[in-house]
């Protein structure tokens, strides 16, 4: 019998969503440095750039997700500076004092690791003060040209501390009736399909050249929303009592695919049918198989608990742990290891070790500390000691 995410504790980790994390930070891992170092058979190239790109929507799917389930257990507690929700309300409101903490939670969760590296990247990099004043507001991806100058991966992060201010509007218009949750998951498709068609134009007449398409089209909030809502509506699926096979990872494998297909093929040659195949495969199809593979496993919690479970699990559950460091760091240490040496066997696994030592220091050293510092402030902020924040981390 499958194990509900609503029947596990809510202040328990869902050790099957830090497998997710794993899984999607080795995908962004591998596409990176077959990026950095190209294979010389093209299509072997191709294939691993189909398959790892399902690596960040995994990401924005399990985001949705988190912070939704997040919220569900602020709805549930009582809270001393704002109205006492009933547990058993089938009202998505969270009182004001519930959004407090969950903004002090994001900030400290997000920002101590975020400006270490920031500071250490940008003196690398020589880095101007505008850039890193830009990068530490989330704001670098809204500016042409400042995507690069301290780590050209950071658009990502971008994205989701803009999510985290669109995050209470949509939480409350996902968490209400079935009907309004589609008509909302329509329009966020439709949004960011629309607008990133429409930059298509503009670079097919050739009004905006091929970096300002990407800048623009790919590296916006406006473009991801869809697999963020659809991480919500998977939470709430996932709440009931659900059963999920195996078998369901099929169709999910055969979207995450037919994405990376599209997707690939799209980015080499984007006014080729208009690019709707692009904008299908990178908006819809693989957020879509992520969303799938994300309802599976956390369903499936009990397969990711308990002693004895394989090395490979933990191992990749322990990559888990520490992704928000290694996303911070590993392009950096691939860049500064790409010369280490010509032979492509060793450079991959000295460049893999690196980035594993680095995050877990930065992890141990940093994330550690301010996430025990977090609990302690939201605990006199909030007077609150009743709850521990654990769920999300």
């Amino acid at each position: 019998m499958a194990t509900s995410v609503g029947k596990v504790q809510p202040n328990t980790k869902l050790r099957s969503l830090e497998y997710a994390r794993g899984i999607a930070v080795l995908l962004v891992c591998v596409g990176h440095y077959v990026m950095i170092h190209p294979i010389s058979y093209v299509p072997v190239n191709f294939f691993i750039r189909v398959i790892v790109l399902s690596g960040m929507p995994l990401f924005f799917v399990l985001s949705g997700f988190l912070l939704t389930r997040q919220m569900s257990v602020y709805k549930n507690t009582s809270d001393t500076y704002g109205s006492s929700d009933s547990p058993n309300s089938n009202s998505p409101s969270i009182s004001s004092g519930s959004w407090k903490r969950f903004f002090i939670s994001r900030i400290f969760r997000i920002y101590p690791a975020y400006l270490v590296s920031l500071l250490i990247l940008g003196i690398i990099n020589h880095a101007t003060l505008h850039d890193f004043f830009i990068y530490a507001l989330n704001i670098h991806n809204l500016f042409y040209g400042h995507i690069s100058p301290i780590n050209p991966v950071y658009w990502s992060l971008a994205v989701e501390w803009q999510w985290y201010i669109a995050f209470p509007l949509l939480y409350k218009l996902l968490s209400g009736n079935k009907y309004t949750s589609i008509t909302v998951l329509f329009f966020a498709l439709f949004l960011g399909f629309a607008w990133r068609q429409y930059l298509l134009y503009l670079f097919d007449i050739g009004t905006i050249d091929f970096a300002n398409l990407v800048n623009f089209g790919h590296f916006q909030l406006i473009s991801h929303v869809f697999a963020f809502c659809a991480g919500i509506v998977c939470f709430h699926y996932c709440s009931k009592s659900k059963e999920l096979t195996p078998v369901i990872l099929i169709p999910a494998i055969v979207l995450c695919l037919t994405g990376g297909i599209f997707t690939e093929i799209g980015q080499s040659n984007p006014r080729q049918l208009w690019g709707v195949h692009l904008n299908l495969g990178t908006l819809f199809f693989l957020p879509c198989g992520a969303s799938i593979i994300i309802a599976y496993l956390s369903i499936n919690e009990k397969d990711f608990t308990g002693a004895g479970k394989k090395y490979f699990r933990k191992l990749i559950a322990g990559t888990g742990k520490i992704s928000y460091s290694v996303y911070l760091w590993h392009y950096p240490v691939f860049i500064v290891l790409k010369g280490f040496t010509e032979n492509i066997f060793l450079n991959c696994i000295f460049s893999f070790s690196s980035v594993i030592l680095v995050s877990c220091l930065s992890y141990f050293l940093i994330e550690k500390y301010f996430l025990g510092l977090k609990k302690a402030l939201l605990a006199l902020v909030m007077r609150d000691t009743k709850y521990s924040l654990t769920t999300t981390g």
